[in-house]
């Protein structure tokens, strides 16, 4: 019975320290039909995008790599804020005078695990016909 327990009890703290070691977030098109998952694991970021069933990229790595080393390993995310924006914008030239900007969109801040914590911002946007992805730099401590 003792061993029983036991067992039971690693099994549920290794379940958790694999939980807390990967993070997974998704952001789908206003028609559900386009998907991005965001990865974070210890050792890289990577993203993979699927439309419908169809897998379109798989586990595409992100980061910087700077002088002073990698900045995209040994990162956890912070709140992850998402937004639905349904806007419309006059085009100055083009075929058609007005455009719709109409998308899901998912900001994941990105902080270094070790002693630095320097933060960058991910923010994704899924529309109906595409995924984009900008970084943002917020203002932080030297």
């Amino acid at each position: 019975m003792k061993m029983r327990k036991l067992f039971i009890i690693c099994a549920l703290l290794f379940c958790l320290g694999t939980a807390s070691a990967q993070q997974k977030f998704s952001v789908a098109s206003p028609d559900g039909k386009l998907k991005l998952v965001l990865d974070i694991a210890p050792e890289k970021v990577a993203y993979s995008v699927k439309y419908g069933k169809q897998q379109l990229l798989e586990d595409s790595r992100l980061g910087f790599e700077f002088d002073s080393g990698e900045f995209g390993a040994g990162l956890k995310a912070g709140k992850v804020q998402r937004r639905k924006i349904d806007e419309a914008y006059e085009l100055v030239v083009g075929k058609v005078r007005r455009a719709r900007n109409y998308c899901n969109e998912m900001t994941v801040p990105l902080v270094e695990r070790n002693g630095k914590e320097r933060t960058v911002n991910l923010i994704v946007r899924a529309f109906d016909d595409g995924i984009a992805f900008r970084y943002e730099f917020p203002e932080q401590k030297a």
